[in-house]
This record gives C-alpha cells, sequence and structure tokens, in this order.
C-alpha cells in the first residue's frame, strides 16, 4: 500500500500547517506504509534552508514529490482570495497531468486536508480520505464528495457530529479527541493508525 498525501503548501512554510503535514507522513511511514507527499513548487523566499526534513527535524522516513505548478505570486497585491484561487487553480492542473502518469494504480490511497481537491482525487482512486479541519462555507456542493470518500478524518468529535448531520456515514469517519489532535501536533506519536484505511 501506498499512501499519497497531497497538500497545496509552501514546502517548507514557517506555518503550523508544514510541521503538521510532515509530521503525519512520517507517522504513516512509521507505520510501515510507503508514503508519498506531493506538493507544489511554491517557495518561501524567507526560508533559507529548502530541504524540508532538515528545516522540520523530521527523519528522511518518506518521499517528497514536487509537481511543477507556476505560482503567480504577483497576483498578492489584488487580494489574497484572488491569489489562492488562482494558484489552486494552476495546481490541480498540474496535479492532473502528473496523477494521469501515475504508474502505480492499485493499492494507492490519496490523502488531502483540501476539500477542493477531493472532486479530482476521486476521479483516479476509489480510496480517498479527507482530512477535515472545519466545515467550509460551501459545505452542501462537497457532500456528494465527501460521500465517495473511503475515510474522513475529523480533527474533533464535534466536527464529525456535524458531518453525520449532514446525512454522511458515521462509521467511516475518525473523530479525533481533543487531545489526541494535541499530542499529533506536538509529538507525532503515530494516533492515526492504518486501521482508518482498511
Amino acid at each position: 500500500m501506498r499512501i499519497h498525501y497531497i497538500a497545496n503548501i509552501r514546502l517548507p512554510t514557517e506555518k503550523a500547517h508544514g510541521i503538521q503535514v510532515m509530521k503525519m507522513c512520517e507517522s504513516f511511514a512509521d507505520q510501515g506504509v510507503s508514503v508519498n507527499l506531493i506538493v507544489p513548487t511554491r517557495v518561501n523566499l524567507d526560508i533559507k534552508e529548502r530541504n524540508p526534513f532538515k528545516y522540520y527535524g523530521v527523519r528522511s522516513t518518506f518521499d517528497i514529490t514536487k509537481v511543477s505548478s507556476f505560482d503567480p505570486i504577483w497576483l498578492w497585491k489584488l487580494g489574497r482570495g484572488i491569489y489562492i484561487k488562482l494558484q489552486s487553480a494552476f495546481f490541480m492542473l498540474s496535479l492532473s497531468l502528473y496523477l494521469l502518469f501515475l504508474r502505480e494504480k492499485e493499492d494507492i490511497i490519496f490523502y488531502t486536508r483540501d476539500e477542493y481537491l477531493l472532486s479530482l482525487l476521486l476521479r483516479f482512486s476509489k480510496k480517498v480520505v479527507w482530512e477535515g479541519h472545519s466545515l467550509p462555507r460551501r459545505r452542501n456542493s462537497y457532500i456528494r464528495h465527501w460521500r465517495k470518500c473511503f475515510r474522513i478524518v475529523a480533527i474533533s468529535n464535534g466536527l464529525k457530529k456535524d458531518l453525520v448531520g449532514l446525512g454522511l456515514d458515521g462509521n467511516k469517519i475518525f473523530g479525533l479527541k481533543p487531545w489526541i489532535w494535541l499530542v499529533m501536533i506536538i509529538t507525532a506519536a503515530g494516533f492515526v493508525f492504518p486501521r482508518i484505511f482498511f
């Protein structure tokens, strides 16, 4: 089995989600699973250390694939919303081409925090896992994608209840208790076991 963790982030980044993504991949790898972290070729010019493993102090037990994607950084001047929408669109296009030529097609899992990637990922695999942090504004447009997900990891039982309230099957939603999520962030102790996927 191989997990492809897809994250539309700069890597490395000074933001908290960077270390969380890296530690999650390390934890998956510690469970004996082959892991490939897929990110766009976005660069943080304020960070001199380009090696994510050295920057975060994470063991290099998994692969990192940087998909060539145009980053319209100059659009920041027009507003963060415009930049994010266009950057995400460019990444989805590049990711589509990458997945189209992905060699291994069997026994793979796509794992992502980005709900807008679900529609794309579900075209390439039935085993898609969404890590939910909160409900998006246009939640109704994502319900059909969440229903098709193989598993959902909700970072709180409250979020799990909200998803069940939208008509999703609670049996496939793994709700994390707050203290477990805190330990995952701080120590990456491996609380997300492969049983989520089997």
